[in-house]
């Protein structure tokens, strides 16, 4: 078994999983170890932050699976296949349950999902209750490592 193979790119998760072969997954990189037996590209970022459609379209050959929640890449690209990436920020599930209504969001505004966040946040400002759930509100940057400590 192998523990932790490799993994590649900007995100600050870490591979725990045993796999039977050597596995090299690389989040929006290109970057992988080449003696790898598995090589695994996950495509995360949307367009706006990171504009790598084309560059996986050059490359995915290079790869022997690729993780990605972009319907076009699946149609286009025999090795790809569709992944909704999405994790839970909150590590402590013994949190003490309010009857609050939480919102965390970051000041980024240039794609159209953060451009959304930004319209929730202003339209929460106005509220310090809703339906009897109190309002609590986080706007980073700092960054928050565990979101949970916002929370």
């Amino acid at each position: 078994m192998f523990k932790n193979s490799t993994y590649h790119g900007p995100t600050q998760l870490s591979l725990e999983t045993e796999f039977e072969k050597k596995v090299s997954v690389s989040f929006d990189t290109l970057q992988k170890d080449e003696d790898a037996e598995v090589k695994v590209l996950v495509v995360v970022e949307p367009p706006c932050v990171h504009a790598f459609d084309d560059t996986v379209r050059e490359h995915a050959k290079e790869f022997d699976l690729i993780l990605t929640y972009r319907e076009w890449l699946v149609e286009e690209l025999e090795n790809a296949q569709l992944f909704n990436w999405a994790y839970c920020w909150i590590n402590d599930a013994t949190i003490d349950k309010r009857n609050q209504l939480s919102f965390l969001t970051t000041q980024k505004g240039w794609c159209e999902g953060h451009k959304l966040r930004q319209e929730i946040w202003y339209a929460l400002e106005d509220y310090d209750e809703i339906n009897d759930f109190e309002v609590r509100q986080k706007r980073t940057p700092p960054s928050i490592p565990h979101k949970n400590v916002a929370l």
